[in-house]
Protein backbone atom coordinates (compact mmCIF):
# COMPACT_ATOMS: atom_id res chain seq x y z
CA UNK A 1 0.00 0.00 0.00
CA UNK A 2 1.58 3.51 -0.80
CA UNK A 3 0.47 7.37 -0.05
CA UNK A 4 0.19 10.30 -2.13
CA UNK A 5 0.63 13.77 -1.69
CA UNK A 6 -2.06 15.59 -0.24
CA UNK A 7 -4.76 18.23 -2.16
CA UNK A 8 -3.41 20.70 0.46
CA UNK A 9 -1.74 21.58 3.46
CA UNK A 10 -1.77 24.02 6.63
CA UNK A 11 0.35 26.60 7.50
CA UNK A 12 0.10 28.60 10.55
CA UNK A 13 2.72 31.37 11.82
CA UNK A 14 2.44 32.82 14.76
CA UNK A 15 -0.58 30.61 15.37
CA UNK A 16 -2.76 32.07 12.94
CA UNK A 17 -3.12 30.87 9.16
CA UNK A 18 0.08 32.12 6.55
CA UNK A 19 0.56 32.71 3.25
CA UNK A 20 1.61 30.06 1.27
CA UNK A 21 2.13 28.21 -1.78
CA UNK A 22 1.83 24.55 -2.42
CA UNK A 23 2.51 22.69 -5.73
CA UNK A 24 4.01 18.90 -6.20
CA UNK A 25 4.80 18.86 -2.65
CA UNK A 26 6.59 22.09 -2.11
CA UNK A 27 5.35 24.69 0.12
CA UNK A 28 6.91 28.88 0.01
CA UNK A 29 5.73 30.95 2.55
CA UNK A 30 7.38 34.79 1.36
CA UNK A 31 8.16 36.61 4.67
CA UNK A 32 8.38 34.62 7.65
CA UNK A 33 7.99 36.51 10.72
CA UNK A 34 7.37 34.23 13.68
CA UNK A 35 7.25 30.34 14.68
CA UNK A 36 5.56 28.68 11.60
CA UNK A 37 3.32 25.12 11.93
CA UNK A 38 2.99 23.12 8.71
CA UNK A 39 0.34 20.02 8.78
CA UNK A 40 0.19 17.81 5.89
CA UNK A 41 -1.69 14.20 5.65
CA UNK A 42 -0.65 11.93 2.93
CA UNK A 43 -3.90 10.00 1.49
CA UNK A 44 -3.35 5.86 1.14
CA UNK A 45 -3.28 4.41 -2.23
CA UNK A 46 -4.87 1.08 -2.49
CA UNK A 47 -3.64 -1.42 -5.50
CA UNK A 48 -6.52 -2.87 -7.98
CA UNK A 49 -6.30 -6.74 -8.62
CA UNK A 50 -7.57 -7.73 -12.21
CA UNK A 51 -8.16 -11.22 -12.75
CA UNK A 52 -9.76 -11.57 -16.24
CA UNK A 53 -10.78 -14.54 -18.37
CA UNK A 54 -12.08 -13.62 -22.07
CA UNK A 55 -11.85 -10.13 -21.28
CA UNK A 56 -9.81 -6.83 -20.76
CA UNK A 57 -9.94 -4.79 -17.99
CA UNK A 58 -9.39 -1.03 -18.81
CA UNK A 59 -8.86 1.06 -14.80
CA UNK A 60 -6.40 2.22 -12.50
CA UNK A 61 -3.87 0.46 -10.84
CA UNK A 62 -4.55 2.11 -7.73
CA UNK A 63 -6.82 4.26 -6.34
CA UNK A 64 -6.86 6.89 -3.48
CA UNK A 65 -8.77 6.28 -0.24
CA UNK A 66 -12.39 7.56 -0.62
CA UNK A 67 -11.74 8.55 -3.96
CA UNK A 68 -14.21 6.68 -6.73
CA UNK A 69 -12.45 3.39 -9.18
CA UNK A 70 -13.76 3.27 -12.71
CA UNK A 71 -13.22 0.71 -14.84
CA UNK A 72 -14.48 -0.42 -18.36
CA UNK A 73 -14.56 -4.45 -19.92
CA UNK A 74 -14.29 -4.99 -23.01
CA UNK A 75 -14.84 -8.49 -24.73
CA UNK A 76 -12.04 -10.40 -26.10
CA UNK A 77 -13.07 -11.94 -30.01
CA UNK A 78 -15.14 -15.13 -29.35
CA UNK A 79 -16.57 -13.52 -26.46
CA UNK A 80 -19.47 -11.73 -24.81
CA UNK A 81 -19.80 -9.52 -21.26
CA UNK A 82 -21.15 -12.03 -18.09
CA UNK A 83 -24.10 -11.41 -16.33
CA UNK A 84 -21.78 -9.81 -13.16
CA UNK A 85 -18.77 -9.78 -11.57
CA UNK A 86 -16.90 -10.39 -8.41
CA UNK A 87 -15.66 -7.16 -6.71
CA UNK A 88 -13.73 -7.88 -3.46
CA UNK A 89 -12.80 -5.03 -1.42
CA UNK A 90 -10.59 -5.19 1.98
CA UNK A 91 -10.93 -9.33 1.33
CA UNK A 92 -14.91 -8.68 1.63
CA UNK A 93 -17.14 -10.07 -1.17
CA UNK A 94 -19.26 -6.54 -2.51
CA UNK A 95 -22.65 -7.24 -2.40
CA UNK A 96 -24.16 -5.64 -5.73
CA UNK A 97 -25.91 -2.55 -4.22
CA UNK A 98 -22.38 -1.23 -3.08
CA UNK A 99 -20.90 -0.83 -6.38
CA UNK A 100 -22.64 -1.09 -10.12
CA UNK A 101 -21.57 -3.05 -13.31
CA UNK A 102 -23.64 -2.39 -16.87
CA UNK A 103 -23.57 -5.69 -18.59
CA UNK A 104 -24.31 -3.40 -22.24
CA UNK A 105 -21.29 -1.32 -21.84
CA UNK A 106 -19.05 -3.00 -19.66
CA UNK A 107 -18.35 -0.23 -17.07
CA UNK A 108 -17.73 -0.76 -13.51
CA UNK A 109 -17.92 2.04 -10.49
CA UNK A 110 -17.12 1.42 -6.91
CA UNK A 111 -17.52 4.78 -5.50
CA UNK A 112 -15.81 5.24 -1.77
CA UNK A 113 -13.01 2.89 -1.97
CA UNK A 114 -11.73 1.73 1.46
CA UNK A 115 -9.15 -0.92 0.56
CA UNK A 116 -6.74 -2.63 -1.55
CA UNK A 117 -10.04 -4.06 -4.64
CA UNK A 118 -10.11 -7.02 -6.62
CA UNK A 119 -11.51 -7.42 -9.55
CA UNK A 120 -12.91 -10.54 -11.44
CA UNK A 121 -14.40 -10.65 -15.10
CA UNK A 122 -14.97 -14.46 -16.62
CA UNK A 123 -16.11 -13.63 -20.46
CA UNK A 124 -18.36 -15.74 -22.19
CA UNK A 125 -17.75 -17.84 -25.46
CA UNK A 126 -19.94 -16.92 -28.15
CA UNK A 127 -23.00 -19.76 -28.46
CA UNK A 128 -22.57 -20.38 -24.70
CA UNK A 129 -25.03 -18.69 -22.30
CA UNK A 130 -25.49 -18.04 -18.32
CA UNK A 131 -27.73 -19.59 -15.95
CA UNK A 132 -27.89 -17.25 -13.24
CA UNK A 133 -30.10 -18.40 -9.77
CA UNK A 134 -31.18 -15.41 -7.66
CA UNK A 135 -32.25 -17.15 -4.80
CA UNK A 136 -33.86 -16.01 -1.44
CA UNK A 137 -34.61 -18.45 1.43
CA UNK A 138 -34.05 -21.51 -1.71
CA UNK A 139 -30.98 -23.55 -2.83
CA UNK A 140 -30.91 -25.39 -5.77
CA UNK A 141 -29.54 -28.77 -7.12
CA UNK A 142 -26.63 -28.46 -9.08
CA UNK A 143 -25.93 -25.27 -6.98
CA UNK A 144 -24.75 -23.14 -10.32
CA UNK A 145 -23.40 -24.00 -13.99
CA UNK A 146 -21.56 -23.15 -16.19
CA UNK A 147 -22.41 -21.69 -19.30
CA UNK A 148 -24.54 -24.10 -21.33
CA UNK A 149 -24.16 -24.51 -25.29
CA UNK A 150 -27.31 -22.80 -26.90
CA UNK A 151 -30.08 -25.37 -27.25
CA UNK A 152 -29.12 -27.78 -23.88
CA UNK A 153 -31.57 -28.47 -22.17
CA UNK A 154 -31.42 -26.97 -17.94
CA UNK A 155 -33.27 -29.18 -15.42
CA UNK A 156 -32.74 -28.17 -11.54
CA UNK A 157 -34.17 -28.80 -8.33
CA UNK A 158 -35.17 -25.89 -5.77
CA UNK A 159 -34.91 -26.62 -1.96
CA UNK A 160 -36.60 -24.87 0.69
CA UNK A 161 -34.32 -23.33 3.47
CA UNK A 162 -35.10 -24.16 7.13
CA UNK A 163 -38.56 -22.74 8.32
CA UNK A 164 -39.44 -21.95 4.94
CA UNK A 165 -41.76 -23.81 1.69
CA UNK A 166 -41.15 -23.56 -1.78
CA UNK A 167 -42.88 -20.75 -3.49
CA UNK A 168 -45.71 -21.07 -5.40
CA UNK A 169 -44.41 -19.67 -8.75
CA UNK A 170 -41.15 -18.21 -10.26
CA UNK A 171 -39.91 -15.67 -12.41
CA UNK A 172 -37.41 -16.57 -15.32
CA UNK A 173 -36.39 -14.64 -18.03
CA UNK A 174 -34.26 -15.41 -21.22
CA UNK A 175 -32.57 -13.18 -22.78
CA UNK A 176 -34.39 -10.49 -21.42
CA UNK A 177 -37.58 -11.65 -22.57
CA UNK A 178 -39.89 -12.86 -19.65
CA UNK A 179 -40.93 -16.69 -20.26
CA UNK A 180 -44.65 -18.25 -19.30
CA UNK A 181 -44.63 -20.90 -16.60
CA UNK A 182 -46.65 -24.28 -18.26
CA UNK A 183 -45.54 -22.82 -21.66
CA UNK A 184 -41.90 -21.88 -22.15
CA UNK A 185 -40.83 -23.75 -19.33
CA UNK A 186 -42.36 -26.16 -16.48
CA UNK A 187 -42.58 -25.97 -12.54
CA UNK A 188 -43.99 -27.89 -9.58
CA UNK A 189 -44.03 -26.36 -7.04
CA UNK A 190 -44.44 -29.68 -4.77
CA UNK A 191 -41.13 -30.90 -5.76
CA UNK A 192 -39.03 -27.61 -6.88
CA UNK A 193 -38.49 -28.88 -9.96
CA UNK A 194 -38.04 -26.36 -13.43
CA UNK A 195 -37.28 -27.84 -16.42
CA UNK A 196 -35.99 -25.69 -19.34
CA UNK A 197 -36.45 -27.52 -22.87
CA UNK A 198 -33.95 -25.03 -24.83
CA UNK A 199 -31.64 -22.17 -23.86
CA UNK A 200 -31.26 -19.47 -26.36
CA UNK A 201 -30.02 -16.88 -23.99
CA UNK A 202 -28.73 -15.75 -20.92
CA UNK A 203 -31.24 -17.57 -18.51
CA UNK A 204 -32.52 -15.88 -15.01
CA UNK A 205 -34.07 -17.29 -12.73
CA UNK A 206 -35.43 -15.28 -9.51
CA UNK A 207 -37.31 -17.67 -6.57
CA UNK A 208 -37.98 -16.74 -3.01
CA UNK A 209 -38.89 -19.03 -0.65
CA UNK A 210 -42.26 -18.64 1.59
CA UNK A 211 -41.95 -18.63 5.28
CA UNK A 212 -44.10 -21.25 7.04
CA UNK A 213 -46.46 -19.63 8.80
CA UNK A 214 -46.60 -20.41 12.97
CA UNK A 215 -49.25 -22.73 13.80
CA UNK A 216 -52.46 -21.33 15.41
CA UNK A 217 -51.96 -21.51 19.58
CA UNK A 218 -55.18 -23.51 21.04
CA UNK A 219 -57.96 -21.80 22.03
CA UNK A 220 -58.60 -21.60 25.89
CA UNK A 221 -61.00 -24.07 26.87
CA UNK A 222 -64.24 -22.98 27.63
CA UNK A 223 -65.65 -23.40 31.33
CA UNK A 224 -68.60 -25.41 31.77
CA UNK A 225 -71.03 -24.03 33.92
CA UNK A 226 -73.71 -26.21 35.77
CA UNK A 227 -76.72 -24.63 37.49
CA UNK A 228 -77.62 -26.35 40.40
CA UNK A 229 -81.26 -26.51 42.13
CA UNK A 230 -81.61 -27.37 46.08
CA UNK A 231 -84.84 -29.28 46.89
CA UNK A 232 -86.59 -26.98 49.53
CA UNK A 233 -86.92 -27.81 53.25
CA UNK A 234 -89.53 -26.71 55.18
CA UNK A 235 -88.67 -25.17 58.53
CA UNK A 236 -89.83 -26.90 61.70
CA UNK A 237 -92.25 -24.99 63.58
CA UNK A 238 -91.54 -25.34 67.70
CA UNK A 239 -94.55 -26.56 69.81
CA UNK A 240 -96.41 -23.47 71.77
CA UNK A 241 -95.02 -23.83 75.54
CA UNK A 242 -98.37 -24.39 77.52
CA UNK A 243 -98.30 -22.71 81.19
CA UNK A 244 -98.18 -25.55 83.96
CA UNK A 245 -101.32 -25.33 85.93
CA UNK A 246 -101.01 -23.06 89.54
CA UNK A 247 -101.06 -24.84 92.76
CA UNK A 248 -102.22 -24.06 96.17
CA UNK A 249 -100.04 -25.17 98.61
CA UNK A 250 -101.75 -25.19 102.34
CA UNK A 251 -99.62 -23.87 104.76
CA UNK A 252 -98.37 -25.49 107.82
CA UNK A 253 -99.44 -24.50 111.08
CA UNK A 254 -96.38 -22.17 113.12
CA UNK A 255 -95.28 -24.28 115.89
CA UNK A 256 -95.15 -21.05 117.86
CA UNK A 257 -98.59 -20.29 118.02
Amino acid sequence: MGYKLPQAVTVLMNGKPAEHTYQKGKISITKVLGPIEITAEANKLYPVTENAEGVTIEGMENVEQGEAFTATVEPSDGYHLPYAISVVMNGRQLSAGEYTYDRQTGKIEVKNVTGPLSISVKGVKEGYYEVVLNLSNLSSEPASFEPQVKDTRIELTLKPSSGYELPGGIAVEMGNATLAAGTDYAYDRSTGKFTLEKITGTLVITANGSRIPEPEPEPEPTPTTYTVTLPVVEARRSRPQVPLPFRRVAASPSPWR
